[in-house]
């Protein structure tokens, strides 16, 4: 938008655009103070300007009364298009004993005089403008926003409960359902629409393993379980399941969980087309923990991996992960997870708890080589069987969706496991635009809350209550939180664990704030 300014008399201010270019500061010409002496007169304010300013008596003015002071910018503006004017104070430049009062004027038909005034908030006050400071901000203001408007209220005429009901179901919608998502860890921000499925494209494999290396123990029936919980993947479920059938070694095995769908994405696998690739219905959703489990209850493998049913993947992909698996101590291991249908985007390598609400958040790729991290997501992590046998799967204390990955990789860091990242592998993932299966955010909160009560300290436990107790239904996820099986948990973890999590957080304390 194009703002033309007419200067009325010279010298008029300084125009300076703001450094994000939308919008304009106005100069002082001249440095001055003025003092208000309590009265509602304008003769109370009495104005100093300075010596070398002559020719600038009317640029500040007292003649409203009040304790207001008038400056005069001295132009007349011009706005094209729908846009007013938005006259206010500098932002975030305040003055004490002293404070802008804001208007809007309408320039889309003629030109308008530039005018603010400032008001004393208490007598005695000197107050100094000194030459070259802003004094008055223009931004453009949009004519739709001077309508009438009008203020529906409705009356709460049931309990607290429906009307936390009610904020749920409007956080469930599927605009803020987008918004949650993306502040969150599922993906980052996509200024780019990605077309229904995904192109796909071919990903680099990982360099071969040496001759002769040895990465499976066979001490398992098969070496692989990619273990795939699907709800309502449409097309992607069927070519994910292709790509793993393409790329899994010899005596490997592929277990979907149809995960209630009520899309049919599962019936192609009653064709039979591939003998190690099993399914295991439920009518109802299970939850991501349970699916999972559901899905490990019935592996073969001597490395297990757990996988979203909507990812691309490239040839020996499981190669770096089952060797980074064979170093001591290594619990659980990931690949970089990049986006599908962007694949010049550099995959994403872990990720960190970045606030004191255990919100998590991508950590970018900084080498090729593996490395610990705080946690995982949980769309793509393999365990070895044995290690998942001493050190749990899955908490399905934990129902619908969310943290159960943050849970996991927690517990395995406390009992003295390792977290890795191997970012000489890259996936790619199907950011999903909603989640199919619908969203409670109390239950969200409660997983939030579960992590915490199992895991943390007392003191660390507070930070985070008190950083989700203003979460829609509140009350409701933590009552569910500490009325369950989290206490027995607890004090098995504590007797297992061979470190707390004050050593998990200075680990970490670069990256890590809780």
């Amino acid at each position: 938008m194009n703002i033309t300014a007419y200067p009325l008399y010279g010298p008029a201010a300084t125009l300076q655009p703001l450094p994000e270019g939308k919008g304009w500061h106005f100069l002082c010409p001249c440095a001055f103070e003025a003092t208000w002496h309590g009265g509602p007169a304008a003769e109370d304010i009495e104005i100093r300007l300075a010596e070398s300013a002559p020719g600038q008596a009317g640029f500040v003015q007292s003649h409203r009364g009040e304790g207001r002071l008038t400056l005069y910018p001295g132009y007349q503006c011009k706005t094209e298009d729908e846009c007013a004017l938005w006259v206010r104070g500098p932002v975030n430049s305040p003055k004490d004993g002293l404070y802008p009062l804001e208007s809007v004027v309408d320039t889309s038909v003629l030109p308008g005089t530039i005018v603010i005034d400032w008001k004393f908030t208490r007598p005695g006050q000197t107050v100094r403008f000194e030459a070259g400071e802003p004094f008055c901000t223009l931004l453009p203001y949009p004519k739709a926003g001077m309508g009438e408007m009008t203020v529906e209220v409705i009356q709460l005429t049931g309990s607290v409960d429906d009307y936390e009901r009610a904020l749920e179901s409007l956080a469930e919608s599927q605009v803020l359902q987008n918004v949650f998502q993306r502040l969150g860890a599922g993906q980052p921000a996509e200024p780019d629409e990605i077309p229904f499925p995904p192109p796909f494209h071919v990903i680099p494999p990982p360099p071969p393993a040496e001759p002769g290396e040895r990465l499976f123990r066979g001490d398992y029936p098969m070496k692989i379980s990619v273990i795939l919980p699907a709800t309502n993947e449409s097309v992607m479920l069927e070519r994910t399941v292709e790509q793993f059938v393409a790329t899994l070694p010899a005596e490997s095995e592929v277990i979907v969980v149809d995960n209630g769908s009520t899309d049919g994405c599962a019936d192609f696998l009653a064709e039979g087309r591939w003998e190690n690739v099993h399914l295991i219905r439920s009518a109802e959703p299970l939850g991501v923990s349970a699916a999972r489990n559901r899905g490990l209850a019935q592996a073969r493998g001597e490395v297990a991996v757990f996988s979203d049913a909507h990812m691309d993947v490239p040839e020996r992909w499981w190669e770096p992960l089952v060797r980074t698996l064979n170093l001591p101590h290594v619990g659980v291991v990931a690949p970089g997870i990049g986006v599908m249908g962007k694949p010049d985007r550099w995959a994403s390598c872990g990720q960190r708890i970045a606030e004191t609400n255990l919100r998590v958040e991508w950590l970018p790729r900084k080498s090729t080589e593996p490395c610990p991290v705080p946690t995982l997501g949980g769309g793509f992590m393999a365990m070895r069987r044995e290690t998942l046998e001493r050190a749990g799967a899955f908490d399905e204390g934990m129902p619908q969706w969310g943290s159960e990955d943050l849970e996991l990789c927690v517990r395995y860091w406390l009992l003295g496991y390792e977290v890795w990242v191997v970012p000489e592998v890259t996936v790619l993932h199907y950011f999903r635009k909603a989640r199919p299966y619908g969203m409670q955010w109390h239950l969200v909160t409660h997983n939030l809350l579960r992590v915490a009560l199992l895991h943390f300290s007392r003191q660390r436990i507070a930070r985070v209550t008190s950083a989700l107790r203003n979460r829609t239904r509140f009350g409701a996820a933590l009552a569910q939180a500490v009325e369950s099986d989290v206490w027995q948990k607890r004090a098995d973890f504590a007797a297992r664990r061979v470190r707390d999590d004050d050593w998990l957080f200075e680990r970490f304390k670069e990256s890590c704030h809780v």
